[in-house]
């Protein structure tokens, strides 16, 4: 209804074998990983086209669960090629021929927009992420350029729940420390 096309993906719907299910966005040169940049790509042109940004760049991120935040747009240092891709854990652009793109597993894609500002990000979410303040550095930083957290519009992929995901002494040390109720 805001005019931001988006989408969150599955694994269906793709050309790759086992043990990827088919739809494989990841990065094909990973330790372990045995798929191949041309099944990756045309995993990636399926997906563009199924959400309707076929005509767009894709821009991603290789995730390192911090709080690396590129910007698009202005960022000499974003490749527009892939591969290879820059570090960081969320990209923001005012760029409309710009697709911007997290991948995730059990993490959470968070996508942020201000329209009047026409700004957008796509965030990787992850517990060190979430600890280290990802999503409100994301904001602010959007809000250097122009962007209101009062006007922007969230939304929040799919994600492993609590009842599926048992953590660590560290990781609930990590959340309590990080205060989340007065991250914004």
């Amino acid at each position: 209804a805001a005019g931001i096309p988006h989408g969150f993906s599955t694994r269906v719907g793709g050309v790759s074998p086992e043990p990827f299910d088919s739809l494989n966005l990841g990065l094909a040169d990973a330790p372990g990983e045995p798929d191949t940049w041309e099944r990756v790509q045309e995993n990636w042109r399926r997906f563009m086209a199924a959400v309707g940004l076929q005509d767009r760049a894709p821009i991603r991120v290789r995730q390192v669960h911090g709080v690396g935040i590129r910007h698009a747009d202005l960022d000499a240092g974003v490749p527009r090629a892939d591969p290879p891709f820059a570090d960081g854990d969320a990209l923001v652009s005012a760029d409309p021929g710009q697709a911007l793109s997290v991948r995730v597993a059990d993490c959470a894609p968070v996508l942020l927009a201000d329209p009047r500002a026409s700004l957008v990000a796509a965030v990787h979410a992850g517990w060190r992420g979430v600890a280290q303040g990802i999503v409100p550095a994301t904001i602010r930083s959007m809000e250097q350029r122009g962007a209101s957290a009062e006007r922007m519009i969230v939304a929040v992929g799919a994600c492993i729940g609590g009842n599926a995901l048992q953590v660590g002494a560290e990781v609930a040390e990590a959340m309590r420390l990080a205060n989340l109720s007065e991250a914004v």
